[in-house]
């Protein structure tokens, strides 16, 4: 064999060589691009999942918060009803409270008054007695009393119901000094009371304290709660 057909087998098959390099370069770049193609297609479509989920999240986050307000909303509510009707009653606190205050006037002779029949102001008006025992008052036990109206009368032209507690007393100055604290520290406790501008027609020391029909509504510690949020 020649050299010059050693050197042309040669050439043949570095050409060879030389074409199979191309080819397998253009196979891997072809292929890497796919590849490439395919992981971007995938990262974009985990993207728009991940985007998803997020949006469902928030979405049951928001919807799990305006159903805990919902719930919020109606516990509140049904907690103003419920102070808008409860009893008056007088906490361990309030208790020691008022009598604290009342001590000052110890063996003041006091009667204290409800209407019949009506449980709630019974109740409070044991409760207030109570305290008074215990402030050294000379005090009757609460006593009911009825109240009768008179049939015939227009409608309005008679004086409403009274609520709250009502305090009247004797000409008596010391009387009348012990019944302005109980009506002030009544008030500072959140219930309704007043002092009658009426006087017992008596001048002994006497007070008569009456636990009319409870207020509409809250008393106690939730009106001062209200009266604070406003």
């Amino acid at each position: 064999m020649t050299t010059n057909t050693i050197n042309n087998i040669a050439n043949v098959v570095l050409i060879a060589s030389l074409i199979l390099g191309v080819i397998s370069t253009y196979t891997i770049v072809v292929t890497g691009n796919k590849k490439e193609r395919q992981l971007r297609q995938e990262l974009s479509q985990a993207k728009e999942r991940a985007a998803n989920a997020e949006w469902r999240a928030a979405e049951a986050h928001q919807k799990a918060a305006e159903a805990y307000k919902k719930a919020e909303e109606e516990k509140l509510a049904r907690v103003l009803i419920e102070e808008s009707i409860a009893w008056r009653r007088l906490s361990t606190e309030q208790q020691v409270s008022l009598e604290s205050k009342l001590n000052f006037f110890s063996g003041q002779l006091v009667h204290v008054w409800y209407g019949a029949g009506d449980k709630e102001a019974e109740t409070f008006a044991w409760e207030i007695a109570a305290v008074l025992k215990e402030a050294d008052w000379q005090v009757f036990s609460p006593a009911s009393m009825i109240t009768l109206a008179e049939s015939g009368n227009p409608f309005g032209t008679i004086s409403s119901l009274e609520t709250g507690v009502t305090v009247t007393c004797s000409h008596n100055k010391s009387s009348l000094d012990a019944s302005k604290v109980v009506v002030r520290e009544l008030l500072a406790l959140g219930f309704d009371s007043s002092l009658s501008l009426r006087t017992e027609n008596t001048d002994s020391p006497l007070i008569k304290i009456t636990v009319n029909v409870r207020p509409k509504g809250p008393q106690g510690m939730a009106k001062l709660r209200k009266q604070l949020h406003k």
